[in-house]
């Protein structure tokens, strides 16, 4: 669900057992938020104007939650692997989205983009649980 309440999720067939490349890219500026599915725009929504990313904010992969930091159900979690997953502290374009799902897997793609890399995958993995 993006920007006004816009469901995407008729858009996708998941093949089980198949590795895919989800984007989700917002800017700031245009107030854009855009989902990309294997390296092509599924849609886009505005966001309401003057809404920033805050140090009180949450980023929840894998659930959706129902209340400002909670309200998790079994029933809407993500059952597969999540992989390589990056913060950008920019608006990846459209190329950029598209050259990291050509990569594959196991490419670097990621890695050309240095500090911009807000995020970073490894740093989650090396978290204290």
């Amino acid at each position: 669900t993006m920007g006004s309440n816009q469901n995407l999720r008729s858009k996708v067939t998941v093949q089980l057992n198949t590795w895919r490349h989800m984007c989700v890219t917002w800017s700031f500026t245009s107030r854009t938020a855009r989902l990309y599915y294997d390296g092509v725009l599924l849609g886009s929504g505005t966001t309401p104007s003057g809404r920033k990313l805050g140090l009180d904010g949450y980023l929840v992969l894998g659930n959706e939650f129902n209340s400002y930091g909670g309200g998790f159900d079994d029933v809407d979690a993500f059952g597969g692997k999540l992989y390589k997953v990056n913060v950008f502290d920019k608006e990846l374009e459209a190329a950029e989205v598209k050259e990291m799902k050509e990569g594959g897997m196991c490419s670097e793609v990621e890695e050309k983009y240095g500090r911009g890399r807000y995020l970073k995958w490894e740093d989650l993995l090396l978290e204290e649980k």
